[in-house]
């Protein structure tokens, strides 16, 4: 049973920000209220954080106690919203309790930049700060978790250096948004026609790309897939459908299934995302262990 304040929360997120998924006019609207990607004041006076600049677009590094171990976040945000607290504070404890160096791309963003442009900068990131030997993991939540397989899947398909894992978060796996037990799902933060417009911005007429929408794509020589979904996600049908692929055809791959929570809710202020940072954590350093 979720707890109360989860409940709270997901109360408090359909009367505030929900309005912004409601419609594809609404999602169009909320790129004109963008806020900045600056770190929280108390990440940005830690000696461990780095920032660092990739063509036009800065990353960001936060260094762990393991130089071996490298994850690379990205952050949700519908591809058209740049990353937030929520996503800094996750990322910190992400190095902290993995021990990895974890780096934070803030990737172009959709409508200015479409979907292959964003995966070729982040996968130029990956090249740049990557050294010999070191194992890492594509994570993220939401788009973010999207565009994680998708850059897994065209790394594949260059002959690159493959993710030893891959953190999924709430993924948003198709930008078409054709499953049709969504629309039937209780979220109280998003919707159907909002995704799909968010994923139109993304991808334009390549809705359908497996790089753009992964769900439809081959998962061949990806290993270490978790995907972590709650049951009140929209987002949760592709979701528990990609997991399911993952633990049949890629080893080491573990689904998460979190009954009544809402989208990205380990990254909220609630005693679930705890428990479910801790299974992401174990998993992560079980992968990067091997």
């Amino acid at each position: 049973m979720a707890s109360l304040q989860s409940k709270a929360v997901a109360l408090f997120i359909k009367l505030t920000r929900s309005q912004n998924w409601k419609t594809a006019a609404a999602v169009r609207a909320s790129i004109a209220h963008r806020d900045g990607h600056t770190p929280p004041l108390s990440i940005r006076q830690s000696s461990r954080l780095a920032e660092h600049q990739h063509g036009s677009h800065p990353y960001f590094t936060i260094a762990g106690s393991r130089p071996d171990w490298v994850i690379f976040y990205f952050h949700g945000g519908g591809y058209i919203h740049e990353i937030d607290a929520r996503h800094w504070t996750f990322c910190y404890r992400l190095a902290s309790e993995t021990g990895a160096t974890v780096v934070v791309p803030i990737y172009p963003l959709a409508p200015e930049t479409n979907y292959l442009g964003i995966l070729k900068w982040c996968d130029e990131v990956v090249d740049a700060v990557l050294k010999p030997g070191q194992r890492y993991s594509l994570t993220g939540d939401s788009a973010g978790g999207g565009l994680s397989l998708g850059l897994a899947m065209m790394r594949r398909d260059q002959g690159k250096a493959l993710p030893h894992h891959l953190g999924l978060i709430s993924p948003a796996l198709d930008c078409a948004m054709e499953n049709p037990e969504a629309a039937q799902m209780d979220d109280p933060w998003l919707t159907v026609e909002g995704i799909k417009e968010a994923g139109r911005l993304y991808a334009g007429s390549d809705v359908l790309d497996p790089y753009a929408s992964p769900i439809r794509g081959d998962l061949s020589g990806l290993v270490g897939i978790s995907t972590m979904v709650g049951t009140r996600d929209v987002l949760y049908p592709d979701g528990r459908k990609l997991g399911m692929r993952a633990e049949a055809d890629c080893a080491g791959s573990h689904t998460y299934v979190a009954e009544d929570m809402i989208h990205v809710w380990p990254l909220l202020p609630i005693p679930e995302a705890k428990t479910a940072r801790v299974w992401l954590v174990a998993r992560t350093i079980e992968a990067l262990s091997v």
